[in-house]
């Protein structure tokens, strides 16, 4: 028998899973892809984080910003990297439980 604490971890490794697969499948799709690639465009990885004021300086407040926009992004890709697994395998849990 599966003590609350296990079933609770269980059910938390099914939704992530779930979530997983929902974002391979949705940046997969035509839609998907034309939004990612318009989020790439405007708040791409590969721009710059610092972006020189005319004074010479930068603004550390913009520069938090893009961070933050960079992140999702990276969030994005990364969730988008992971494995996907099928409902049947999503529904199993990674570890065994043995009865004493």
């Amino acid at each position: 028998m599966i003590d609350a604490t296990e079933a609770a971890r269980i059910e938390k490794a099914k939704r992530a899973q779930r979530v997983i697969n929902a974002y391979r499948a949705l940046f997969a799709s035509e839609d998907g892809k034309l939004v990612l690639e318009d989020l790439r465009e405007k708040f791409g990885t590969e721009m710059p984080t610092f972006i020189p004021k005319a004074d010479g300086g930068f603004d550390p407040l913009w520069a938090a910003v893009r961070d933050g926009q960079r992140q999702v992004l990276i969030h994005i890709e990364y969730q988008r990297s992971l494995p996907a697994k099928g409902d049947g395998n999503v529904e199993e849990p990674q570890t065994k439980v043995i009865k004493s």
